[in-house]
């Protein structure tokens, strides 16, 4: 068993952009569906699908993102 080194972690800027999107793209999907809600008088359906979407598109993206991390 050996020692992870330092260059096997995933720096702190690297760890702010990926917080930062995640945020961004839950935001955004949500913004998005209050938008359509407004436009198409439907309240709250596409804010759901929007937070769905939201959460969906981050969880992807993390992953993608710290899938060399996670390995064991």
């Amino acid at each position: 068993m050996s020692a992870r080194q330092p260059s096997d972690r995933p720096s702190v800027a690297s760890l702010i952009v990926l917080g930062s999107t995640v945020v961004v793209l839950v935001v955004g999907g949500v913004g998005l569906g209050w938008w359509l809600d407004s436009l198409l008088h439907t309240t709250p359906v596409f804010v759901f699908i929007g937070l769905a979407t939201g959460m969906a598109s981050a969880w992807l993206y993390a992953y993608a993102k710290l899938r060399k991390f996670l390995k064991q």
